[in-house]
């Protein structure tokens, strides 16, 4: 029909476009709170570096809590999402799309907190702990 066509012209090209828009600032969003959780936490992992602990510890830490809250944030969205789409639409989700929604947001997240995680590890811990690091 005439009304499918255009649906299937005008209203997927906008729909994935509102899809790239919705990862890229979901994707800006968890990268500064990465930077502020790096920041607020900088201050012991500085203590256990200056303690001994190797420079990739806090760096594993940051990098394990971001893939975990955006675990958790993925499967929560995409499960919104999905019953959203098939209360409203009737469309329901398939466990393929379903895995590839959260990969999406999982990587899109670790891939947020690389800034983060090296931020604090380059940094003298003497310096942080005297509060002189910007």
């Amino acid at each position: 029909t005439a009304l499918g066509q255009y649906l299937l012209i005008r209203v997927s090209p906008l729909m994935g476009l509102g899809a790239i828009v919705s990862v890229v600032l979901a994707f800006l969003a968890s990268a500064q709170i990465g930077l502020r959780n790096a920041a607020l936490r900088a201050g012991t992992w500085a203590v256990g570096r200056a303690l001994g602990w190797p420079g990739w510890v806090p760096t594993l830490c940051s990098m394990v809590e971001a893939g975990l809250v955006g675990l958790i944030a993925g499967v929560v969205g995409a499960g919104l999402g999905a019953a959203v789409g098939d209360r409203l639409f009737g469309t329901p989700l398939n466990g393929t799309t379903f895995a590839a929604a959260v990969v999406v947001i999982v990587g899109s997240t670790l891939l947020a907190a690389v800034p983060a995680a090296l931020a604090v590890t380059r940094q003298d811990p003497v310096t942080i702990l005297r509060g002189d690091a910007g």
